[in-house]
């Protein structure tokens, strides 16, 4: 009996109620009338009896106060305490719960002058026996069983049972669920199946009994007990032993037993012909073994002589099995997993007890249960196998095995060598192959915490993770998964035979082609929709992210599922852009901007467009609009943005209703993996665990300890929603030349400052040319769209005033986003402009970045060395003013080329861009062209496009300024 120390006072009495736990049952106590008066029926507690046999077969007796159940009609047996009154306690002073037949138990108890539990025997024992049935709160082994009950007096007889070795034990004959007690005066007995409990009817004296049963008795001793017998019992009632004829037989096998007791203790055992000795008894001691086969049905006891020399090769390989077996846990297992199977090996029969601490089960059909849950994007896994024909759900085993690598305290698996031992509900160890415990840990567990199972004791995770059940499901020895969700055992069958993503082409009527890696991208995009799943697009840039997005999105709006609109948030800078793809690609979608100061004027029309266009920096003020609106899909331009979780434009995003969610980033990771986090917890929130535990099980084994291991369990984690592709990857499918035109958005604030600068210079042309004549004005026009261009590329150009250096710059900002992107990717970027005053500007931003850069000026003087320790790689980015750089050198070293303003001549651009695609290079190019939208320089390009055939007239290559405008070209650059 295992009994706790914590004590409590019970509020009423002098006596002492224990705190003691039980062994878990499988169901609570019904309760009985003769319980319910017992107790008292307003009574919230009541006494009960516990009668428990113990391991020497003496009967010992322990009190219990239970409470009942809220039904009032059972106890809680899990709750019970223990209940030792004192001595010295009067009966007044017992609880109230304590009623008459409960207080002449007591008092008989008290007289016995014993502590608990006390002794049942004798005829009180008898007498108490009695008293405890009539209360209908005794229970015999256990509180969670039925309660005795007054049974009829039953007869019992007795017979002398031979046994293997020719000794013989007196047995009852009555069934094996019955307890026979013949210390008690009268005798009793006590049937566990019926939970009854009554006197016995003996046909012959009980002391008899109580004098026969001590002991088995010998071959050589029959003779003189049957006559013993016989003086004292002179009606010979009480049954005789049998006597038998001892016949010598030859030796024909000798084999060890091996058997494993509680201790735990390994007895040797010799075998012979099939009969056992204890490898302790020396041959000198014991020279013969005996063999008496009851079922041949005669009176014939076998001897076999020993062999004292076999008996040493056998002691001898036993003592050599046992030398490495200390008293611990690890050296027994081991011991059971290695060292058994080679004594088996060798013809050893190898015996358990059932109490032997360290039994090895055998594992049988592995399974997977899966289910989902109530929300939506998640199911729960259970991983079990089948042992005895019973499932066994090894989750939380496995999840303790793992925390167990780290842990080798842990008291429920162990690792033998290539096994991991897991400790089962009935004290048996279940052996699993390590190499299927690391697949497993691999694909699914990887480190989680042992919280993260459910009340259930599932793993819950994201639906991303049913690819690689999946994918579990195609090995070897895969375990069958099962699952009652018909959409998920469906989603299992698609993914299992899923062979890889589909391109898709452009939708019809989509006014692009797509190249063969985009039309990949597109097909990935669309098995993330169909499996309802968020990711993150990382293409490099320039490689079309916007467009496969878009094209995704026009397939959306033809199948017609595009039912609520679509929400992209980006940079204020790159909201033009989209605005011009979105016209350029899909025209026939309905568009609405929610940008400026009149922005809220548009929040009427969110229900009736097809796409939504917002920035980050509007994204915090307006969040409580956008969240009143279901979006069908989400996308986040240079989604590193919200990098940082606990940032308040992270939180706003996260808030956000949509049924997809898209990341587009060529930089996922700029400084460490809790980014990729970040952006994850985003998309997908669970899919790598909480902050703190992505921090202990990837970020410190992969940033602080290199661990390559847990880097490749990180990668196949993310890689069914996360797509990238480097330009060096996709290099067959690109052009030589790529030309990307940028439309930045401009802040408010730089809105109003070029505007008030154009309509300034606006009438001071309009009223030079009403006095000079436009052919005598161009000085003072040339200035006007000077001051024009240098607004658009950042007002400190213009004047430099505190107010100018207030005002933010569209392309700086989206150069800070952008050009860490480039470098990330490893590109080799020149940054022309006309300016010098603007690449100073430039020079400080890089600065801040920690971007190493080299620059080229009018005034540089040293521009072979700048030249080659680019083309060297010693740098990754290049500044140059338009008019030094512009021509006369080879910088093919470079891939991507930035223009910051647009030149009046774009063969003069088309000149800086070759400085980089000339002969030599053999990287495809990437030129981008900063454009900001609504301005002097998007009436610019206009007018280059309008006039194209007339280019060689329009401008000189010598200046490359406009020679011939006419009074409506003016009007044109200068409108609003």
């Amino acid at each position: 009996m295992h009994v706790a120390a914590i004590a409590i006072a019970a509020a009423t009495d002098t006596s002492t109620v224990t705190e003691r736990r039980l062994v878990p049952g499988d169901a609570p106590l019904q309760r009985t009338p003769s319980m319910a008066t017992g107790a008292g029926r307003g009574q919230q507690q009541q006494l009960c009896y516990l009668i428990e046999s113990s391991d020497q077969g003496v009967l010992q007796l322990s009190l219990w106060v239970t409470e009942l159940m809220p039904d009032r009609r059972q106890i809680d047996a899990e709750r019970a305490r223990l209940f030792v009154p004192r001595l010295a306690g009067g009966a007044g002073e017992l609880p109230r719960y304590v009623d008459a037949q409960d207080r002449e138990i007591l008092r008989i108890l008290t007289a016995q002058r014993h502590e608990s539990p006390w002794p049942i025997s004798g005829t009180t024992g008898a007498a108490i026996v009695r008293l405890l049935a009539a209360t209908g709160r005794a229970f015999w082994q256990a509180l969670n069983t039925q309660p005795l009950r007054a049974g009829a007096a039953r007869r019992i007889v007795f017979e002398w049972q031979a046994l293997p070795n020719g000794e013989q034990r007196l047995q009852s004959q009555g069934p094996s669920s019955t307890h026979v007690e013949l210390q008690g005066e009268p005798a009793f007995y006590v049937d566990a199946t019926a939970a009854e409990c009554g006197a016995l009817d003996l046909p012959y004296p009980a002391n008899l009994l109580r004098r026969y049963r001590q002991s088995a008795v010998s071959p050589d001793q029959v003779a003189r007990i049957n006559e013993q017998i016989a003086f004292d019992d002179p009606n010979a009632a009480f049954p005789r032993l049998r006597a038998l004829t001892i016949r010598k037989e030859a030796l024909a096998s000798l084999q060890a037993r091996l058997v494993l007791s509680p201790g735990p203790t390994a007895t040797l055992h010799f075998v012979y012909n099939g009969a056992a000795i204890d490898s302790r008894i020396p041959c000198a001691d014991q020279a013969t073994v005996r063999r008496f086969d009851a079922a041949a049905g005669t009176d014939v006891l076998h001897e076999i002589d020993r062999n004292g020399g076999a008996e040493q090769v056998l002691q001898d390989r036993f003592a050599v099995a046992m030398s490495g077996v200390a008293r611990d846990r690890e050296s027994w297992l081991t011991f059971m997993m290695l060292t058994v199977p080679l004594l088996q090996a060798e013809g050893w029969e190898v015996a358990c007890t059932d109490d032997f601490p360290y039994r090895i089960a055998l594992a049988g059909e592995w399974f997977a249960d899966l289910d989902t849950q109530r929300r939506d994007g998640w199911f729960d896994l259970q991983l079990g196998v089948t042992v005895d024909g019973h499932y066994v759900n090894l989750m939380p085993a496995l999840i303790a095995c793992l925390q167990a690598e780290r842990d080798l305290s842990n008291a429920d698996c162990q690792r033998v060598g290539e096994q991991m031992l897991i400790r089962l509900d009935d004290g048996r160890y279940l052996p699993i192959a390590m190499a299927r415990i690391e697949r497993v840990a691999d694909t699914l567990v990887e480190l989680h915490d042992q919280g993260s199972l459910n009340r259930h004791q599932s793993l819950s995770l994201p639906m991303t993770q049913v690819g690689r059940i999946a994918q579990l499901t195609l090995d070897a020895d895969a375990p069958t998964v099962r699952s009652q969700d018909r959409s998920l055992s469906t989603l299992l069958d698609d993914l299992k035979s899923f062979r890889g993503l589909q391109p898709l082409a452009a939708p019809e009527h989509f006014q692009a082609t797509l190249r063969p890696y985009q039309e990949q991208g597109l097909g990935w995009l669309q098995f993330l929709r169909r499996y309802r799943l968020g990711g993150i697009l990382a293409d490099d840039m320039g490689l079309g992210k916007t467009v496969q997005t878009l094209a995704h999105l026009w397939l959306e709006k033809s199948a017609g599922r595009l039912q609520q609109p679509a929400l992209i948030v980006c940079p204020v800078s790159v909201i033009g852009n989209w605005q011009q793809e979105l016209r350029r690609f899909t025209p026939q979608l309905k568009v609405v901007t929610l940008h400026g100061s009149r922005r809220r004027e548009q929040f009427v029309r969110i229900r009736s467009v097809d796409v939504v266009i917002t920035g980050y920096s509007l994204l915090q003020l307006d969040s409580e609009i956008l969240q009143q609106h279901d979006f069908s899909l989400l996308i986040l331009d240079e989604a590193q943005t919200i990098k940082n979780p606990r940032a308040k434009v992270s939180q706003a995003a996260r808030a956000l209703h949509a049924e997809q969610r898209l990341c587009l980033t060529g930089t996922p990771m700029e400084n460490h993996l809790g980014e990729l986090w970040a952006l994850f917890d985003f998309l997908q929130p669970g899919l790598l665990g909480t902050q703190s535990q992505f921090q202990r099980g990837y970020r410190d084994a992969i940033e602080k300890n290199g661990d390559e291991r847990r880097a490749a369990a990180l990668a196949r984690r993310i890689a069914p929603v996360m797509l990238r592709r480097t330009k060096d990857a996709v290099a067959g499918d690109l052009p030589a030349k790529t030309q990307i035109v940028e439309s930045i958005v401009l802040d408010d604030r730089q809105r109003d400052f070029y505007d008030g600068i154009r309509l300034a210079v606006h009438r001071k042309v309009q009223e030079v040319i009403q006095e000079q004549g436009l052919a005598r004005s161009q000085i003072t026009v040339l200035d006007a769209l000077l001051k024009l261009r240098q607004a658009c590329c950042d007002p400190r150009l213009v004047e430099d005033s505190a107010e100018a250096r207030s005002i933010p710059s569209a392309k700086l900002d989206w150069l800070r986003t952008v050009l860490p992107e480039l470098v990330a990717e490893g590109r080799r970027v020149l940054l022309f402009s006309q300016f010098t005053s603007m690449l100073a500007l430039i020079e400080q931003e890089v600065r801040e970045l920690g971007i190493d850069y080299c620059l080229l000026t009018g005034a540089t003087q040293e521009r072979a060395a700048l030249v080659a320790r680019f083309q060297a790689g010693t740098v990754p980015l290049f500044l140059i003013s338009l008019k030094a750089g512009g021509t006369g050198l080879n910088l093919t070293a470079a891939d991507t080329v930035i223009h910051y303003d647009p030149w009046w001549n774009p063969a003069v651009e088309a000149q800086a861009t070759d400085r980089a695609h000339r002969i030599g290079q053999d990287q495809p190019v990437f030129v981008y062209k900063l454009i900001a939208q609504g301005t002097v320089e998007e009436k610019i390009m206009q007018l280059q496009a309008d006039k194209h055939s007339l280019a060689s007239q329009l401008y000189t290559a010598k200046s490359a300024t406009p020679t011939q405008l006419s009074a409506a070209d003016l009007e044109r650059l200068f409108a609003p």
